[in-house]
């Protein structure tokens, strides 16, 4: 399993091979970047019971590793939070800085979001429906809720896999033309 520990490993020759054959080597290590610790951009944008949620569901803390994939989920992870809420353009940036507080090999991270217009639907009409009994006033309907960001058919708890086999039943129930 790859650790990701090191940026760069590079190994050297210390000058000419010795008439014995015998070359000393030089192995040059550069450490990937630690977390110091970590915010959100004050730009507004973030409010505070956002940014608590959003701290229960990333994983980072202080000391942790910074790698690309760490970054890359951390924003995935926050663009998916800002998503299920509407903000379905939502955009994040995580920015690297250090200043006179970190030690060495240490950085800060700031979560930068720009959540962009929150997205509604008004109203899902179903026109031309004379294949099935499938209506507005059926039972199986009422199960497809009508959110602010469209219609869901997996459960309410946070990042749980839709129920796959329902929205498939139901699907088939629909016969779009």
């Amino acid at each position: 399993m790859e650790q990701e520990y090191f940026s760069d490993i590079q190994i050297l020759m210390d000058g000419s091979p010795k008439p014995n054959g015998d070359v000393y080597l030089i192995i040059k290590v550069e450490g990937r970047p630690k977390i110091k610790s970590y915010g959100f951009f004050q730009n507004g944008e973030v409010s505070k019971s956002d940014g608590d949620k959003i701290r229960e569901i990333v994983n980072l803390h202080g000391g942790k590793i910074i790698t690309e994939s760490l970054i890359q989920n951390t924003e995935n992870i926050v663009r998916g939070y800002y998503q299920e809420k509407g903000f379905l353009r939502a955009e994040v940036e995580i920015l690297q800085s250090q200043d006179s507080t970190c030690g060495f090999n240490e950085k800060l991270l700031t979560i930068k979001v720009e959540r962009g217009e929150k997205i509604k639907i008004g109203a899902i009409n179903f026109h031309g429906n004379e294949l099935t009994s499938f209506s507005e006033d059926d039972s199986n309907f009422e199960q497809w809720k009508q959110k602010n960001i469209g219609v869901r058919w997996w459960s309410e708890k946070k990042y749980e896999r839709y129920q796959t086999n329902w929205y498939h039943e139901s699907f088939q129930k629909i016969q779009i033309q």
